[in-house]
């Protein structure tokens, strides 16, 4: 289906917004890009009108009208209040404003609500684009003494919510929630390695998305009863390891580059529960992969063999080239 012309207005819209959020000299005008980034999402949200998006709409603009207000409320404070003290408060308000924008944990209780009943090309653009504004913002309250709680939660929540999830989206959440720890830490250190990080984890969960496109599969046992064909679930199959950080995929190597940075500069203890959290995510994408396989049919075993048709060739061809090629040829030079 083509895309619709007000889709690509409301688009355009959108990016202009989060540029305006990044390119701020001060928190007004952080919070007018993030409004507009706002306004223009819930359009996009509701293109396909019904209880359930109108829901998810409403969801997601609570949450994030209250992360605005309170954005709204301590930056004009600073400008009021000259107090060392109620300046710092003052910060930990637009922090906590911002881990709600971004859906970080402890404060993703609207996250996984609203991308369970969204289609898979809005949750490809809340995981992705939607969080570039909150992580650049973000980085500057990354001295904050609260970092390494708030870095424990998040990826112990990632880590813990994915557990005995058979729903796609949730587990997506969760892996969202878990790259969010990673990021954040890298941003502390280097803004280029985060980028690096941020695009290898969009191109990652885009090509897994890629396998959902058009489709309203949401669990797993929906996987096992389509007529996915082999292509497809090795897309599938692909995009999930090289997700978890499963040597020697793209999401390994970056893992592993971000280990590099932060290994001498970050807590030990933090180092050992990111590496642990990531092996539990890692673990449920491999029951997962493996329930899938053990539970596969004789008759999608055949249908599997039917409609490998050229564009499921060439998004496996560019998971394949991404996830595995591009990080041995790396690793070689």
């Amino acid at each position: 289906m083509l895309i619709k012309p007000y889709a690509l207005i409301f688009t355009g819209f959108l990016t202009s917004g989060t540029f305006i959020a990044c390119s701020a000299e001060s928190w007004f005008t952080c919070w007018l890009g993030l409004e507009i980034n706002l306004i223009r999402l819930i359009p996009l949200l509701l293109i396909k009108l019904s209880p359930i998006s109108t829901e998810a709409a409403i969801k997601y603009f609570l949450a994030q009208a209250i992360a605005s207000i309170l954005i709204m409320f301590a930056a004009l404070s600073n400008n009021i209040m000259f107090s060392e003290i109620f300046i710092i408060e003052a910060n930990y308000l637009i922090f906590l404003a911002l881990s709600i924008k971004a859906g970080i944990a402890p404060l993703h209780f609207w996250f996984p609500q609203v991308i369970k009943n969204r289609e898979w090309a809005q949750c490809a653009l809340i995981i992705s684009w939607q969080k570039i504004a909150p992580f650049v913002l973000l980085s500057s309250f990354l001295s904050s003494n609260i970092f390494f709680i708030i870095t424990l939660f998040r990826v112990a929540t990632g880590a813990l919510g994915g557990l005995n999830q058979s729903n796609i989206k949730i587990i997506l959440t969760y892996s969202s929630i878990i790259h969010s720890g990673w990021m954040l830490t890298v941003i502390q250190f280097s803004t280029s390695y985060w980028l690096i990080y941020f695009f290898i984890y969009v191109f990652i969960s885009i090509t897994l998305i890629s396998c959902f496109w058009g489709s309203n599969i949401q669990s797993s046992s929906q996987i096992n009863s389509s007529n996915w064909n082999t292509t497809t679930k090795s897309n599938f199959y692909l995009s999930l390891v090289s997700l978890g950080g499963l040597p020697p995929f793209l999401g390994f190597r970056a893992k592993i580059s971000a280990l590099c940075l932060i290994i001498y500069n970050t807590n030990l203890i933090l180092i050992f529960i990111i590496i642990i959290s990531s092996l539990v995510s890692l673990f449920y994408y491999i029951q997962l992969i493996y329930n899938l396989i053990m539970n596969s049919t004789e008759k999608n075993k055949i249908l599997s063999n039917i409609n490998n048709n050229l564009n499921n060739k060439i998004l496996f061809s560019v998971s394949l080239l991404g996830n595995v090629l591009i990080p041995i040829i790396l690793s070689l030079t």
